[in-house]
């Protein structure tokens, strides 16, 4: 029986789809950040957020859909010198990890947050959303 459906049927048995494919739905913004607050939510949750973390957090989103080099973010939020090298792209990739690490803990379908793998990160301009 297995062997005929698999060559095209029993008979008159027509072939049907076994799942049915549904629309995804755009979702609205899972992460806000209120900047003159200076609190973060991912959905209902508020984060709790260290003041370096919520800058690196507001540079990101205000530049939602671009990537920010490593380098961009250094020299911006922790007004570094231009001397930028291992140490300091360690220091910025540290803080995204954990920046990171929090938004994954609120189980989204969105964290908001991509690393670019050896250049800097992208925030999802669908998943990010700033007030001011």
């Amino acid at each position: 029986m297995l062997q005929e459906l698999i060559q095209g049927g029993l008979g008159g048995m027509t072939r049907k789809a076994l799942f049915v494919r549904t629309e995804r739905t755009p979702f609205r913004s899972t992460l806000k950040i209120e900047v003159g607050a200076r609190r973060a939510w991912q959905g209902e949750r508020e984060l709790q957020l260290t003041r370096l973390e919520f800058d690196v957090l507001e540079y990101v989103a205000r530049r939602a859909g671009q990537v920010v080099k490593y380098e961009e973010l250094w020299m911006c939020v922790w007004k570094g010198n231009e001397n930028f090298g291992a140490a300091e792209q360690c220091t910025v990739r540290e803080v995204l990890k954990r920046l990171r690490r929090k938004l994954k803990d609120g189980a989204s379908i969105c964290d908001g947050l991509t690393i670019v793998r050896g250049v800097g990160v992208r925030a999802a301009a669908e998943c990010v959303e700033v007030i001011e």
